[in-house]
């Protein structure tokens, strides 16, 4: 809603791709002013220039292979985010068995407090294998991306810039749903 109300209210328009162009002419029944021009964070990936992994790992203190988790409140069926919290933690458990977890925190969304105390939970749980994030900035997440095993959560990070670094990323939910997507993308419901 809030998308197409700032896009009826705009002159000028610059998608990250042909497909949201196309949507973007359809919504302001009008073709001027539409500039298709990619999508920025990736023109910033492919001209930033990134620490070394032993750096950055040693920076951090992260050992072995890891995921790079980054899960924000579901917007689409929200009611559910108490459970989808509680079955990301579940999912996490088991998937720390064999990787080392590095989890940004989720951002200010409404409900975005409920993840906190689940992530907060499993740190608590699991001091040695996971390491939680507060703000990595762009150079350090997209250095984090790139020497991660994968990405895994509901963050649009994970559908614009993972393809970058050749990363799989699984998509969790709804979250990210309607998003142009590359191969690298696999969607999965919370359950």
């Amino acid at each position: 809603i809030y998308r197409h109300q700032i896009s009826l209210a705009s002159k000028l328009h610059f998608p990250a791709a042909d497909i949201f162009a196309s949507k973007i002419k359809i919504l302001i029944e009008n073709t001027d002013n539409v500039y298709s021009v990619g999508s920025l964070s990736v023109s910033d990936v492919c001209n930033m220039e990134l620490e070394s992994e032993a750096s950055f790992r040693n920076k951090f203190g992260i050992h072995g292979e890891f995921a790079l988790i980054t899960f924000h409140p579901e917007t689409v069926a929200s009611a559910r985010n108490l459970e989808f919290a509680k079955i990301m933690i579940d999912s996490l458990r088991l998937i720390l068995k064999k990787l080392f977890l590095v989890i940004t925190m989720p951002n200010a969304d409404t409900f975005g407090s409920i993840y906190r105390e689940q992530i907060a939970k499993l740190k608590n749980e699991y001091p040695d294998n996971v390491l939680l994030i507060e703000n990595f900035g762009k150079r350090n997440y997209f250095a984090a991306m790139k020497y991660s095993k994968l990405l895994i959560g509901n963050t649009s990070s994970g559908i614009i810039e993972a393809a970058s670094f050749h990363r799989y990323f699984i998509n969790v939910g709804k979250r990210q749903e309607g998003r142009a997507q590359s191969d690298n993308v696999l969607n999965c419901d919370f359950s």
